[in-house]
């Protein structure tokens, strides 16, 4: 693998330089979560917990996907407990490279549970929008409840979402809570 550059980013932060995202994520993307407990001001990695597509999370991996590259954590269905949505920006779907996708892992007693695990695109039903190719719909993800019914809601963003009249205008779709979980 070729070593990443960096370049400035506009707030002075080092960040990763534009065309060697393929250098980056040429390895598969994980996510880990470590427990903390309440009084406890530092996290170890004693317990962590690893997450990534294939066994444990619904769909397939690929080299590239960037799962993981976008989380945020909300209760999207009302039970109280925490559950996270990951992005996966770079997934491709049925021939369309970098369409993206979410995933929504749900919050047990005993922390996150895959059991239930649900996987959220632009062609899932009831989700506005079409998939189209390069979208990188799941780049990033926010969490609220923008419609004050108690279920916490996500926001996705697609920065090459194409419009009407342009393309890679950019766009972002709006999953609301409910008893079921996420839905636009």
């Amino acid at each position: 693998m070729m070593a990443p550059t960096t370049t400035p980013g506009p707030n002075g932060r080092i960040r990763p330089a534009i065309g060697r995202r393929r250098a980056l994520v040429a390895a598969v993307s994980a996510v880990i979560l470590v427990a903390g407990a309440a009084g406890v001001t530092a996290l170890s990695s004693k317990g962590a917990t690893g997450y990534s597509q294939g066994p444990g999370i619904k769909g397939s991996v690929e080299v590239g996907d960037f799962f993981g590259g976008s989380l945020a954590i909300g209760d999207f269905d009302g039970d109280g407990r925490g559950d996270l949505i990951a992005g996966a920006a770079y997934e491709n779907f049925r021939s369309r490279p970098d369409v993206g996708q979410v995933h929504v892992v749900y919050g047990t007693r005993s922390g996150l549970s895959t059991d239930d695990d649900v996987t959220i695109h632009q062609g899932t039903s009831r989700v506005r929008g079409k998939g189209e190719a390069d979208d990188r719909w799941g780049s990033a993800v926010a969490v609220g409840d923008f419609d004050g019914d108690g279920y916490d809601d996500a926001v996705v963003g697609a920065p090459g979402e194409d419009t009407t009249r342009h393309v890679d205008a950019g766009g972002f779709t709006v999953l609301y809570g409910s008893a079921s979980g996420p839905v636009s």
